[in-house]
């Protein structure tokens, strides 16, 4: 519809051509100049928006802190403080740019109607254009103003998503680490075979693949910072001992290692080598625990395991609560959060680590 009265605007008056051309122009300029100031209210908004969230999720979580310090009348305060900056920063912004955005269209058509009757009047007191075709090119050119108003907040609601999609596009195409770990899992397989080959057997009571040892050859470690943990480690561990890191430069350069030795991260230097007959564990420091009932934290990756192993491991930890708890209460899974209120941090702690011993892998990293 647009195109057919441009067409018929330019053939009933040629000297129309700028404005219609002036106009889509000016439109688009301002979406180029406004659209990005829009974006960044917008994001500035979500950010008010989140910190708000991210300090009522605090409050609740620490609400028997703020009770026990009579603090109730300064967080909400804190919240009324966090509310007025989100309206200042982000909301009035926003509608400020929205309302220019709404009337801008709307106040150029008449304008060029304006420019257009101060050009083509002289046109018409000379006879070069008839008072009909003249006050007609008026009356299309309002209408075409309406028409490039509309296509101008159907790109203005589309720029508001070209943020999101943006981000979402750029989140799908970050690099995974999918492929360093079938690489890795490659190498692992091919040192395997040799491993095998390797081997000789002194007892006819074993297999081939328990025998092979696990290897740490020439490992170093070191961050894009330049700061380096590790260099030329070596060891050979034979399958069904027991090994303790007495002592490590630091907390970090501790944590890392057994990340390294537990596969989670690579080394940058030399390799870890686990025969691929073995799995590997790797028990974290920070206890992790489901939303469900105790039992299914107890035996989540587990296949097949009963109830009397589960209670010989928690017995061997002396979690004697834990135990208790889980011999008397049958209603966890209704009422998940039950368990977890009742015991300590270092109760939920051992749980972490009975969940690793219930799933019996043949390499446990903690």
């Amino acid at each position: 519809r647009l195109c057919i009265v441009v067409s018929f605007t330019l053939h009933k008056s040629p000297r129309s051509w700028w404005i219609l051309l002036l106009m889509p122009i000016l439109m688009a300029c301002w979406i180029c100049c406004r659209g990005s100031a829009y974006l960044e209210a917008l994001d500035a908004e979500s950010d008010c928006q989140l910190k708000i969230d991210k300090f009522i999720e605090m409050t609740c979580d620490t609400f028997e802190l703020v009770a026990d310090y009579s603090n109730r009348p300064m967080m909400n305060e804190k919240l009324a403080e966090e509310l007025r900056d989100a309206t200042r920063k982000g909301r009035i912004p926003r509608q400020q740019i929205e309302i220019n955005n709404k009337y801008f269209p709307k106040w150029l058509g008449p304008v060029f109607v304006a420019l257009y009757m101060s050009t083509a009047t002289t046109h018409v007191l000379e006879g070069d254009l008839s008072v009909g075709g003249f006050l007609a090119t008026i009356n299309i050119l309002r209408g075409i103003a309406g028409q490039f108003g509309d296509a101008y907040n159907v790109l203005m609601s589309l720029n508001v998503l070209a943020g999101p999609l943006r981000s979402l596009t750029h989140l799908l195409n970050m690099p995974i680490d999918v492929p360093r770990f079938k690489q890795a899992h490659d190498a692992r397989r091919e040192m395997t075979r040799k491993a095998r080959a390797r081997v000789s057997l002194t007892s006819t009571d074993c297999v081939i693949e328990d025998a092979i040892p696990l290897e740490v050859v020439n490992m170093g470690m070191a961050f894009s910072s330049g700061v380096r943990l590790f260099r030329d480690v070596t060891l050979s561990v034979p399958q069904g001992s027991s090994v303790a890191i007495k002592q490590v430069s630091t907390v970090k350069a501790r944590a890392t290692l057994l990340k390294l030795l537990g596969q989670v991260i690579f080394p940058t230097e030399g390799q870890v080598f686990i025969p691929t007959n073995l799995r590997v564990l790797h028990v974290s420091f920070q206890p992790h625990m489901l939303g469900t009932g105790l039992w299914l934290n107890l035996t989540f990756g587990s296949d097949d395991v009963t109830f009397e192993r589960v209670t010989s491991i928690l017995a061997d930890l002396g979690v004697q609560k834990v135990l208790k708890h889980l011999t008397e209460s049958a209603d966890d899974d209704a009422n998940p959060a039950r368990w977890r209120g009742r015991l300590s941090a270092s109760e939920i702690a051992s749980i972490h680590l009975a969940r690793a011993f219930v799933t019996s892998p043949e390499v446990t990293i903690f």
